[in-house]
């Protein structure tokens, strides 16, 4: 083996996401010899499907926390984002409009979390979780607790019908997303910009960046995001329901720790967090199909966020 194959495989073994990706393969390879459904094309797709529903937030809250913050109103936001489009088209607004004001919506927390942690000094958890209930509120003064729905066949079609090659649409979305979280956080003035202020917000700052600058638009980043999986959810169920942003947050957070952030700030990936996400969604399919209880999958969940974050302090520790 010439050195040049030797370094790139020194490269490729201590990888950060090389270990994650391992347990994701030893994951499906067990699931597959359980049950060998596990692998048939339909559950190929819902497992994708799956996954592009909670990649959208995911690959925002990565970036969030890498920048040093954290949204926990994210859940409130997805089912308010689904709530108001699906009020707006029963009630006869275009569906295009419908969802830019839902959006616009998921942008105007998103705003308002990042200027409230920014210019007011307010610790993150803090505030998101006040507009975590102030989402929520919303929902339920507009819904009185009650389904939205019949939802205009376009809408469900565009959001969650829609197929090339036998593929939703949405996977494709996915990927292209995740492309550009990629490109953004690897290749751009912004991107280092965000891994610096979550690493020393005080040193960023004295070099020249724009922290209160980065941190906004991170904030925003998440809301849009937030909303747009709301009509995502709201066009797969065919109907906008009150709780249908429930959990949401944590399941966003679980993923990006699971991939490798830092819930400190400054250091994550965005291909780890998609591989975070990935174990996710097959652990809950796997776990389904051999007819575990959704509260032990819960169980399990919790184990693996607690392991990641231990799994993160000791790396910290090794390196300080």
């Amino acid at each position: 083996m010439g050195q040049n194959a030797k370094n790139k495989l020194d490269k490729i073994i201590h990888n950060d996401n090389t270990g994650i990706a391992i347990i994701l393969i030893v994951l499906c390879i067990i699931t597959t010899i359980i049950n060998p459904n596990f692998m048939s094309k339909m559950n190929v797709v819902n497992m994708l499907r799956k996954l592009s529903q909670v990649s959208f937030i995911s690959l925002c809250m990565t970036l969030l926390i890498i920048s040093g913050g954290i949204d926990l109103s994210v859940g409130s936001v997805v089912g308010l984002g689904g709530i108001v489009a699906g009020a707006l088209m029963t009630n006869g607004v275009p569906v295009i409009v419908a969802v830019l004001i839902a959006i616009g919506i998921g942008v105007a927390f998103g705003l308002l979390n990042g200027l409230l942690v920014t210019k007011i000094n307010i610790p993150p958890f803090i505030v998101t979780l006040g507009t975590m209930y102030i989402a929520q509120g919303l929902v339920n003064v507009i819904t009185q607790g009650k389904p939205v729905y019949p939802l205009p066949s376009s809408f469900i079609t565009i959001f969650a019908d829609v197929t090339l090659f036998g593929i939703p649409i949405i996977i494709y979305a996915m990927l292209m997303f995740l492309a550009g979280m990629y490109f953004i956080l690897n290749s751009t003035i912004y991107g280092r910009s965000v891994y610096a202020v979550g690493g020393n917000e005080k040193t960023a700052s004295t070099a020249g960046i724009d922290v209160v600058k980065t941190r906004i638009l991170a904030y925003v980043a998440m809301g849009a995001a937030s909303a747009f999986t709301g009509l995502l959810i709201a066009a797969r169920m065919k109907s906008a329901h009150p709780a249908s942003g429930g959990g949401w947050e944590m399941t966003a957070i679980a993923a990006t720790v699971i991939g490798g952030t830092s819930i400190s700030g400054g250091s994550g990936s965005v291909i780890g967090t998609m591989f975070g996400a990935a174990i996710m969604a097959v652990l809950e399919i796997a776990m389904t199909m051999m007819k575990i209880s959704v509260y032990y999958q819960n169980i399990v969940v919790g184990i693996i966020i607690i392991a990641a974050v231990i799994f993160d302090i000791m790396k910290r520790k090794r390196h300080s």
